[in-house]
């Protein structure tokens, strides 16, 4: 009987946009050991990927280890496999950019490590009918993909083994099927567990080949795993074992591997990724029941049976799950488009793009992702980049106003988006006449980067005080449940839409408990525009480089009478100005007097709320970011980021009441659930007394300043 090959896939990733010391700490726990210990079991082959912003960091920071890597390659014992350079989900991408990132890699690993890769890691391993002739262009002959892919073909537990072939348009590619049962005992059951599995699969001639692909990450990195996969040896003892069982089993590369054996058979895979990510993806309530669903299926024994006519969401869901991860990927497609419209070569535009295409910070599951605001705040970083390397090319120090009234969220409706040298603005007529979208080009700094607090399917465990009594393995990280601190069930408030600025919200003016109820949360606004869609006028001034963004809006108030108040909202902002200034008129058309509070959130973020160098400041207050507070009769208030040496400022012509509270998340992590501080919101209300057909009004100036 021919020896059974046991194919091994490591991939190794941090996100654009992680602390340094983030990466430190997985290279010396996790991407260093892992080598060290492979160096000493020469004929233990496998196939290695690290995502771009690894290797260049790396690259700056630990170039020694791209000598190690030099010599296993050498040696023949490791082969490098390409992907996306800064780790995107390709099938998202315009296919000039998908293309252009795996041409990006396959230049960086001839350059560095001599070889020209012919296989790609996927980010997340999704698949899109698409990818081989996306992978074809790029010269990549084969990817990794999880058995979850496979099943939903129509194969069979028996089939997942070997690799097959596929194609579109007669482009093909070579596929190779993870076997989850793998990537659940590496490295969390002892080692004999996985041999006694590949042994019977050897023994039944089920399988030629048998492939495991899993993160780097799991070994070392993942909570309780550093100690169990070096300090306790499970790392030296599997590779020991693979040795010792060379009588029958034998590690090869996917590239070796392909070179004397042919696919078992063509096939053709849906659009999917690995069964975790397509629940993560689906909405909330829909993820509970099919949390269920395969739970119940579960314990009745009916899994294999069931499960490939069960199906999660896909991933481009998150885009219809959270609005602001749709936000910030069609601002990136908007950047490429006009990247591809300018054919513009210069690497400094192109790698900025690039970075701002890195997956991690448009979805959420497990890790953290979507609700760090920190690997948010890169996206936009890296995108403001190169819009502004673009403008610098295109218009010089000319003072430009440029005006679009688009569709910019596809979603059916048009948005308005101003931009000048200095200034990005997203007018939102749908959500309320609101700014969705407030950018320093300056400073690359979108203040607006905030997320709204949502329910989530894993809320439930936090309120249900789960928790996991580990043994003497490491649980894996899909199993553990714990909180980085006590009461954050008690956080769990949720909003309806979006938290963009300039959303009205009104309160009874007699409630003088109003701040208190307010700042816990308890407080429900008697009238909140989010969820209105206003109808505008816009007026661009390309002469004069001016522009004018009026809305209109009759409202009743609920306490009882039958005034009508007319309100008037005009957005302007101008080719010179580093913001745009917001002016309101309101009348009493009715034939009684009213009296009411009336406000709007702006709701803006400097992203460290404890950090000393950020704080808010008004006339004698000053506090930080996260903190509650109140300032009455308030003229104007700074936003103050010394690190960026930026000021975000606001003044008013009238005077104002100013609420201030932190908006904090609450979400789960590989480290447990936790609190992410997302912005601080500025609730800017004054108590009206109109008399009957009164009319009153005043302005509010929202800009950038330098410290």
């Amino acid at each position: 009987m021919n020896k059974l090959r046991f194919l091994i896939g490591i991939h190794c990733h941090q996100p654009v946009g992680n602390f340094p010391h983030v990466f430190e700490e997985a290279y010396q726990h996790s991407y260093l050991p892992f080598i060290e210990v492979l160096e000493e079991h020469p004929k233990v082959k496998m196939s290695l990927h690290y995502s771009g912003p690894l290797l260049e960091w790396m690259q700056e920071f630990r170039p020694e280890f791209f000598d190690r890597i030099r010599l296993l390659v050498k040696r023949g014992q490791v082969d490098l496999l390409g992907g996306g350079f800064y780790e995107p989900i390709l099938s998202s991408l315009p296919e000039q950019d998908a293309v252009g990132q795996l041409n990006m890699m396959k230049q960086f690993l001839k350059k560095e490590f001599g070889v020209s890769p012919s296989g790609a890691w996927l980010a997340e391993r999704i698949w899109d009918p698409t990818m081989p002739q996306v992978l074809n262009k790029a010269g990549m002959q084969f990817t990794l993909l999880d058995d979850t892919h496979f099943y939903y073909a129509g194969l069979s537990k028996e089939k997942m083994f070997g690799h097959y072939m596929t194609e579109r348009h007669g482009a093909t590619v070579s596929l190779f099927p993870i076997h989850k049962e793998l990537r659940y005992s590496m490295p969390f059951k002892l080692p004999e567990e996985t041999f006694n599995f590949l042994r019977a699969e050897w023994e039944n001639g089920n399988a030629q080949s048998v492939t495991f692909g899993d993160d780097g990450e799991k070994f070392g990195v993942w909570p309780g795993t550093y100690d169990w996969v070096y300090n306790q040896k499970w790392l030296e003892n599997f590779f020991t074992l693979l040795e010792e069982q060379s009588d029958w089993l034998e590690t090869m590369t996917f590239k070796e591997h392909l070179s004397d054996t042919s696919p078992q058979e063509r096939v053709y895979l849906p659009l999917a990724s690995y069964e975790e990510m397509m629940e993560w993806s689906l909405p909330t309530d829909v993820a509970v029941q099919y949390h269920q669903v395969t739970e119940e299926i579960t314990a009745r024994g009916d899994r294999d049976r069931y499960l490939p006519f069960i199906r999660g969401g896909l991933w481009d869901n998150f885009f219809a799950k959270y609005e602001e991860s749709n936000l910030m990927h069609k601002k990136m497609l908007k950047v490429s488009e006009r990247v591809a419209e300018t054919k513009t070569k210069k690497k400094e535009v192109l790698q900025a793009l690039y970075r701002a295409q890195c997956n991690c910070s448009y979805w959420h599951g497990l890790f953290g992702g979507l609700y760090l605001n920190y690997l948010r705040d890169a996206i936009f970083r890296n995108l403001l980049i190169a819009e502004t390397l673009m403008d610098k090319q295109e218009y010089g120090r000319k003072n430009v106003l440029i005006v679009e009234e688009c569709d910019f969220n596809k979603d059916g409706q048009d948005e308005i988006f101003a931009s000048n040298r200095f200034t990005n603005v997203l007018f939102s007529p749908v959500y309320g006449g609101s700014i969705a979208l407030f950018e320093s080009k300056e400073h690359h700094f979108n203040v607006s980067n905030v997320l709204s607090r949502r329910k989530e399917a894993y809320h439930q465990k936090l309120i249900d005080g789960a928790h996991h009594e580990s043994g003497d393995a490491p649980a894996s990280i899909h199993d553990i449940v714990r909180s980085k601190e006590e009461g954050l069930e008690n956080y769990l408030v949720f909003d309806n839409t979006p938290r963009y600025s300039f959303i009205e919200k009104i309160y009874p003016a007699n409630d003088r408990a109003c701040f208190d109820a307010y700042q816990n949360g308890e407080l429900l606004p008697s009238l909140d525009f989010s969820q209105k869609a206003l109808p505008y006028a816009l007026n661009h001034d390309e002469k004069k480089r001016e522009l004018s963004l009026s809305y209109e809006h009759f409202f009743s108030l609920p306490e009882g009478n039958d005034s009508i108040i007319e309100m008037k909202k005009t957005f302007l902002m101008d080719a010179k100005e580093k913001g745009v200034q917001v002016a309101y008129s309101l009348k009493n058309c009715g034939d009684a007097s009213v009296s009411f509070r009336f406000g709007y959130d702006v709701v803006l973020t400097l992203l460290a709320p404890d950090a000393d160098d950020r704080y808010v400041q008004s006339g004698t207050y000053r506090g930080t970011p996260r903190q509650s507070g109140k300032i009455a009769e308030c003229r104007k208030v700074g936003f103050i980021d010394e690190w960026s040496r930026m000021k975000v400022v606001q003044s008013n012509s009238a005077k104002m009441d100013l609420w201030l509270t932190p908006l904090e998340t609450v979400s789960q992590s590989e480290d447990g659930f936790e609190k992410n501080y997302q912005g601080t919101v500025f609730y800017f209300s004054r108590i009206l007394r109109l008399e009957p057909k009164e009319e009153t009004g005043f302005t509010h100036t929202l800009s950038f300043q330098e410290l």
